[in-house]
C-alpha cells in the first residue's frame, strides 16, 4: 500500500507540473541554465587573468552593487505582476524608472557625503562613481523590463535576455582584463548596461507619461512595497553580502576574493532556481491567491521537494571534493576555495531549498510577515558575523554556515503555516 501510494502521488505531482508549470518552468530553466554555464565557463579564464586581490575588489563593488539595486526602484517592481489592473501594471514601469533616477541621484549625494572612496579603495577610480551612477539606472530598467514580460508570461524573450548578459558581461570583463585591478569591474558594468538597452528594446513596454495626480495616486495604493518590503529587502540584501564587507575588513581583500569565487560557483543554482522555477512559482501563486487558494499548499509542498532534491545533488559533490574540483578547475592557486566550498556548501544547501518559495509569502500578500523574518534574519547574521570575525577564517565560515541553515529552516516553517492559515480562513468564510 505504502508503495502504491508513492507511486499514485508521484504521477499526481507530475501531471500537475505537466499541466500548469512544466511548460513555463523550462522555459526559463534552460535560458538561466545556459547563462550559468556561459558564466561558469567564462570563471577559469577569469581566475588565470586575475588575482585573489583583484577578485577582492570585484567582490566589494558587485557587493555594493547588489545591495543598491535591491532597492533601487523601492521594489515597486514587484506591483508589475501582482496588480490585477494592466493600466497600473505599465504605470508601475515608469514609476520604476523615475524612482531609479532619483535614488541613483541620492548614491551620488551619500557617496560625496561619506568617505566611501577610501572603504573601497576609489580614490585612484573617482570615474567609477558616475559609472556606478549609469549601472544602477540600467539595473532598474533591467528589472522593470524583466518583471512586465514576467506579468505577460514571455519566458522565452527572458531565457534569451539572461542569456545575454551572461555572454556579453564575460566577454567584456575578458576585453578589460588588461585594465589589470578594475577589468572585471568595468567589464560587468558594460556588459550590464548594454544588455539592459536590448532588455528594454525587446520587451516592447512603452511606459505612459503619468502627470503628478496619477503618480501620486499609483505610490499611494502600492506603497506596501516600499514601506514594509523595500526596507527589510534591503536589510536582506545586507545580511546576504554582509560576509564580504566582514571579510574585506577583519581578514583582507584576499580573503575576499576567495569567498566571491565560491559565492559565484555555489550561488549559481540559487541564482538559477529563483529566477526560473521561483518567478513561474511567483506567478502561479499569485494568480491562485487571486481566484482561489485552494492549490497553493500544493504548489508549496511540490517545488520544496523539488528544490530540496536539486540541492542535495548538487551541493553533495562540493562537500566531498570541494578543494579537489576548485584546484583542478580554477587553477592551483584557488585551491584554498575549494576548501572554503566545502564549509559554504552546508549554508547553500539551505539557500538553495527555501530562497526561491520566500517569494510564496509576497504573492499571498504575506509582505509584513517576511519582513519581520528578513529583519531577523538581518540582526541574527550581524550578530554571528561579528562574534566569528574574533576567531579564525575557517570558524568564521562554519558559523556563519549553521546560522544560515537555522534561519531559512525557520522561514520554510513560516510559509507552510500561513499557507495553511489562508487555507483554513477561506474554509471558514
Amino acid at each position: 500500500h505504502i508503495y502504491e501510494d508513492i507511486v499514485m502521488n508521484s504521477k499526481i505531482i507530475l501531471n500537475y507540473l505537466d499541466r500548469n508549470i512544466l511548460k513555463n518552468s523550462v522555459y526559463l530553466f534552460f535560458g538561466v541554465v545556459l547563462s550559468h554555464l556561459i558564466t561558469l565557463g567564462i570563471l577559469p579564464i577569469l581566475t588565470r587573468l586575475f588575482n585573489q586581490e583583484q577578485f577582492g575588489f570585484f567582490a566589494i563593488y558587485i557587493s555594493v552593487f547588489s545591495v543598491y539595486t535591491t532597492i533601487i526602484s523601492a521594489r515597486y517592481e514587484y506591483g508589475i505582476v501582482s496588480t490585477k489592473i494592466a493600466k497600473h501594471a505599465k504605470g508601475l514601469v515608469s514609476i520604476c524608472i523615475l524612482i531609479a533616477l532619483i535614488m541613483s541621484l541620492v548614491f551620488y549625494v551619500i557617496y560625496l557625503a561619506t568617505p566611501l572612496n577610501k572603504y573601497f579603495s576609489l580614490q585612484d577610480h573617482t570615474y567609477l562613481l558616475y559609472v556606478l551612477l549609469i549601472v544602477f539606472f540600467a539595473q532598474a530598467v533591467y528589472q522593470a523590463s524583466d518583471f512586465w514580460l514576467n506579468r505577460n508570461k514571455r519566458y522565452i524573450i527572458m531565457s534569451i535576455n539572461r542569456v545575454q548578459m551572461a555572454f556579453f558581461i564575460g566577454l567584456f570583463q575578458i576585453i578589460f582584463s588588461y585594465f589589470s585591478l578594475i577589468g572585471l569591474v568595468i567589464g560587468d558594468i558594460v556588459g550590464r548596461v548594454v544588455t539592459a538597452i536590448s532588455v528594454f528594446l525587446n520587451s516592447k513596454i512603452r511606459p505612459p507619461k503619468l502627470n503628478k495626480i496619477k503618480s501620486i495616486a499609483l505610490l499611494r495604493r502600492y506603497r506596501e512595497f516600499p514601506l514594509f518590503q523595500a526596507p527589510t529587502a534591503l536589510l536582506n540584501a545586507i545580511s546576504s553580502n554582509s560576509p564580504i564587507f566582514f571579510i574585506g575588513f577583519f581578514y583582507g581583500v584576499e580573503f575576499a576574493g576567495a569567498y566571491i569565487l565560491v559565492v559565484r560557483v555555489l550561488g549559481a543554482p540559487v541564482a538559477l532556481l529563483s529566477q526560473s522555477i521561483g518567478k513561474v512559482l511567483f506567478q502561479k501563486i499569485s494568480d491562485s491567491y487571486r481566484n482561489s487558494s485552494e492549490t497553493i499548499f500544493r504548489d508549496f509542498v511540490v517545488f520544496s521537494i523539488i528544490l530540496a532534491i536539486i540541492s542535495f545533488f548538487f551541493c553533495m559533490p562540493i562537500f566531498l571534493y570541494g578543494d579537489i574540483i576548485f584546484g583542478y578547475i580554477f587553477g592551483s592557486e584557488w585551491f584554498v576555495a575549494g576548501e572554503y566550498a566545502k564549509i559554504l556548501s552546508i549554508a547553500f544547501f539551505a539557500t538553495i531549498c527555501v530562497s526561491p518559495l520566500t517569494l510564496i509569502l509576497i504573492a499571498i500578500d504575506k509582505i509584513k510577515v517576511l519582513s519581520i523574518w528578513q529583519i531577523f534574519h538581518f540582526f541574527l547574521t550581524i550578530i554571528i558575523l561579528f562574534i566569528g570575525s574574533h576567531f579564525n577564517f575557517k570558524i568564521f565560515l562554519y558559523l556563519y554556515s549553521i546560522n544560515q541553515v537555522f534561519i531559512y529552516l525557520l522561514c520554510i516553517i513560516l510559509i507552510g503555516y500561513q499557507i495553511r492559515k489562508i487555507s483554513k480562513d477561506e474554509l471558514s468564510n
